[in-house]
């Protein structure tokens, strides 16, 4: 009796003692249990949607900067560039003919005379004698004004001498000719000038006598002024008409635009 009263005693106990095992149990597995997809924060469907908008709004990023780049740095310049001080601004499409040849010619002063000094003797320049005289002219090199060289007439007879350049494509304008002479005298006739220079007026001429002005000594300067070139060309000449030993030298001549 006594025994049986033991395991009526005891079996609350060790029910109480199974209960408790199977609660651990019971909550042990909970833990361990996965959690249903249905209760993920973020499921695969969402995580491919994520994915392409982040795609898409990459492609729209490189393409707005591929446009700005292009438009920044390759897009022609349609602007107009501002002109710097001392630049010549562009020419224009209305600019006229006149205009256009402006631009084209030479400057101020800009000696146009081929060979001035004769330095490479009589090249650019031609010479004129009455028939059956011989040319008078000759090189000389004992007192040049400038450089190594000048040009002499002389003869033994009398004679008539002329040299002369023809000069082309003048722009119209007002010129000066300027020459250097020294000479013993005695001369009949001794001329420096310009002629065919005016398109309305045949024979014009622009000169200055030279006869007994200058010295043998000393180079002196002579100036033709103001000569109204009309007719694109000139002629330079230096003319002496002269006793058997009348003698001159020139340098330096000179024929440039002053307006």
């Amino acid at each position: 009796m006594k025994n049986n009263n033991r395991r009526q005693q005891q079996g609350p106990s060790a029910d109480k003692k199974f209960d408790t095992m199977a609660l651990f149990t019971k909550l042990d597995t909970s833990k361990k249990t996965p959690p249903s997809s249905q209760h993920t924060p973020e499921s695969t469907s969402y995580r491919s949607y994520k994915f392409w908008i982040l795609l898409t709004g990459g492609l729209i990023l490189c393409t707005l900067l591929a446009i700005g780049g292009y438009l920044f740095f390759l897009a022609p310049n349609t602007q107009t560039k501002p002109t710097t001080v001392g630049e010549k601004p562009p020419l224009s499409k209305e600019k006229t003919k006149e205009e256009s040849n402006r631009s084209t010619e030479p400057p101020l002063r800009q000696n146009l005379v081929q060979n001035p000094s004769f330095e490479n003797d009589l090249q650019g320049w031609r010479r004129w004698a009455p028939d059956g005289q011989n040319h008078v002219t000759s090189i000389a090199k004992d007192f040049p004004h400038t450089g190594k060289k000048d040009l002499n007439y002389w003869s033994d007879k009398p004679y008539k001498q002329r040299i002369y350049q023809k000069l082309d494509n003048l722009p119209n304008g007002v010129y000066e000719a300027k020459i250097w002479l020294r000479s013993g005298g005695g001369q009949r006739h001794l001329e420096f000038g310009v002629r065919s220079y005016d398109r309305k007026e045949k024979g014009e001429k622009a000169s200055i006598d030279l006869k007994n002005k200058a010295i043998p000594d000393v180079w002196t300067e002579f100036t033709v002024p103001d000569i109204k070139v009309t007719s694109g060309t000139a002629t330079v000449f230096i003319y002496s008409e002269a006793k058997a030993e009348n003698w001159a030298d020139f340098d330096d001549v000179q024929f440039y635009r002053i307006k």
